[in-house]
């Protein structure tokens, strides 16, 4: 054994020591324990048995391979970022498969059949890009083989299982217990389009994927999108970070003016048409940003970048999952921020890699092409208006038990206005966008006044990122058990430690906490934000609402870059950290004292909403 690594049949395995080679032995047992378990699963027959006890086997060792691929990974970071992202991605695939079958959700076995599948070919996916190039007759075969040969040969699989097992045919003829059968639903029911149709379980899992799809193609003008590109481009266009700052700062501005007349267009068009127009219009902004070759055009394209991503596809991302869920809001808006969180881990990675081969302006050119490919399908093909115009009921048809009902509030803007708890959470979202802007667009030079090297500080990330991801179905059960504005408690103080970690400074453990007490701040605010608008103010009018909310959240985030700048040039960013982090406590004390607004609206229209919790 040499600091090179070992070489075990053929295969190599890049770290020799004991520990590392420990958990490496351990992730293979249970790899092959896994194989094996989820193929007796697939051959046996589907009853009591052989079948369920090989899928317990399956769950149990799928676990053990996603908490060693997780340390391996760690240990080796970034070089086997692809493989953690590719593990949780198959372990969350066979949870949602085990707990379709273990609760019983409406139509929980097509579910339980495609959350395992995918988590199988995932499982394999991983295996063979990790090892396709050291194994006989794989090797020979292209990189892009090992990752799509799995696939190519478990979703025609898959896709069989679901149209023609005898199993599944007989589900088909049970009736819905999400769909009522009597007249008025079945009429509603038939105006289902062949893709509602098509879909063996209840069509809100499609719209909670594709809310999460959507704001995770929103990071190319998301803050942690743009950070990586703020150094080359101001290299490239020989101006200052203080010219690009009030460049992002205008354009955050200007761009954001739009969002209240795209709320309404929403409301009345329909989150259908407007997810593709919208994507369409973030791909030409992304063009538009490799075009730029001056102070105006930069501008320009800050403006058509952050109007056409946060203004609208993050706003049309998070209103279809609004209208799909209303008792499980929170948990609902906890999962779909897995996307951007997602996104805020995988976009500045791939961004920095493929500048250093072409270019910031082709690597902008590439991901305009990605969102406009991906938005065509999520937004003009999977998106849809309200549950109840297709004979569904939100919450993918299930009631929320044993909870005290009230009525579903019904606000126009100009109402909602005229609540306390409407300016409250505004104040926290000022905040949060604020500093959060700030701190993500200084962060290499925030972090490297502190010793921090430019590698360690596009590592932080990461860190940043999976807080984010584990934070967020918390935040989201919170919020259905809690009034969400008093929630925004927990996202304040966490910032506010952000602030005051970074202010302190120093190597060692500090980076690592700063970015975790952001990632909290991040995660929890994404998750309750996106809840407490519908919570409080209803469905009926949330585009219009939710639009003029947009403009004064990204008010915050276009100022919040001026304060930091002006810090800079002044010898460090100590007093704008502090005062960040007083305004946070401030923020948060006015929230946990703020009443809820009182339901009289829906109370006059007499909208029932039967389980939303009080």
């Amino acid at each position: 054994m040499t600091d090179q690594g070992v070489v075990v049949l053929g295969i190599p395995i890049p770290s020799s020591s004991a520990l590392f080679l420990s958990i490496v032995a351990v992730h293979v047992v249970a790899g092959l324990i896994c194989t094996v378990a989820g193929i007796v699963a697939m051959l046996t027959p589907k009853r009591a048995g052989r079948h369920p006890s090989a899928g317990t086997v399956y769950y149990w060792s799928l676990l053990v391979v996603f908490l060693t691929m997780t340390a391996l990974s760690i240990l080796r970071w970034p070089a086997n970022t692809h493989l953690f992202v590719l593990g949780v991605l198959s372990f969350g695939a066979g949870v949602i498969g085990r707990i379709a079958r273990r609760r019983l959700w409406p139509r929980w076995l097509p579910l339980h059949v495609t959350a395992m599948a995918v988590s199988y070919i995932l499982l394999l996916t991983a295996f063979y890009v990790d090892n396709g190039p050291h194994l006989p007759l794989w090797h020979s075969l292209p990189p892009l083989a090992h990752w799509l040969l799995p696939s190519l040969v478990g979703l025609p699989i898959l896709v069989w299982a679901l149209r023609r097992h005898p199993l599944m045919l007989r589900s088909r003829s049970l009736p819905s217990p999400s769909v009522k059968t009597d007249g008025k639903r079945a009429c509603a029911a038939d105006r289902q389009d062949r893709v509602m149709r098509s879909v063996p379980f209840h069509y809100g899992w499609v719209i909670l994927a594709s809310g999460a799809l959507g704001s995770f193609m929103t990071t190319p003008g998301q803050t942690y999108g743009v950070a990586p590109f703020f150094d080359p481009v101001a290299r490239d266009l020989g101006l200052s970070r203080a010219a690009v700052a009030t460049a992002y700062t205008i354009g955050t501005l200007a761009g954001v003016l739009p969002a209240p007349f795209v709320g309404r267009w929403i409301d009345r068009r329909g989150p259908r048409l407007a997810g593709a127009l919208i994507g369409l219009a973030v791909a030409l902004a992304c063009v538009v940003m490799a075009s730029s070759n001056s102070v105006l055009s930069l501008t320009i394209a800050f403006a058509a970048l952050r109007g056409s991503a946060i203004g609208a596809l993050s706003l049309v991302s998070q209103h279809v999952i609004n209208l799909w869920f209303v008792t499980r809001r929170g948990l609902a808006a906890g999962a779909a921020s897995f996307g951007l969180a997602l996104g805020g881990m995988i976009f500045p990675l791939v961004s920095e890699i493929l500048m250093r081969h072409v270019g910031w302006r082709w690597t902008y050119t590439v991901l305009g092409i990605v969102v406009f490919a991906t938005m065509v399908v999520v937004g003009g093909v999977l998106f849809r208006a309200r549950p109840e115009q297709f004979g569904l009921t939100p919450d993918v048809g299930r009631a929320a038990a044993r909870r005290r009902t009230r009525v579903e509030p019904v606000f126009t803007r100009s109402e909602a206005l005229r609540t306390l708890v409407f300016w409250t959470m505004s104040a926290a979202n000022v905040a949060s966008n604020a500093l959060g802007t700030g701190l993500l667009l200084n962060h290499y030079d925030l972090l490297g006044r502190n010793g921090v090297s430019r590698e360690l500080a596009v590592t932080l990330f990461t860190p940043l990122a999976i807080t984010q991801l584990g934070v967020v179905l918390l935040a989201g059960l919170l919020v259905d058990r809690f009034q969400p504005h008093r929630v925004l408690v927990l996202p304040m103080c966490a910032m506010a430690t952000a602030c005051l970690l970074a202010r302190a400074g120093g190597l060692g453990p500090w980076p690592f906490l700063y970015a975790g007490a952001l990632g909290i701040a991040l995660g929890s605010f994404q998750a309750a934000n996106v809840a407490a608008w519908a919570h409080y103010f209803g469905r009926t009018h949330l585009g219009e609402i939710r639009g003029l909310t947009f403009v004064i959240t990204i008010v915050g985030a276009a100022l919040g870059p001026l304060p930091f700048g002006w810090a800079a040039e002044r010898g460090g960013y100590g007093p704008v950290l502090l005062a960040g982090a007083v305004g946070c406590v401030a923020a948060a004390l006015a929230n946990l004292i703020a009443p809820s607004p009182k339901n009289t609206a829906g109370e006059a229209a007499g909208t029932k909403s039967p389980s939303v919790p009080a």
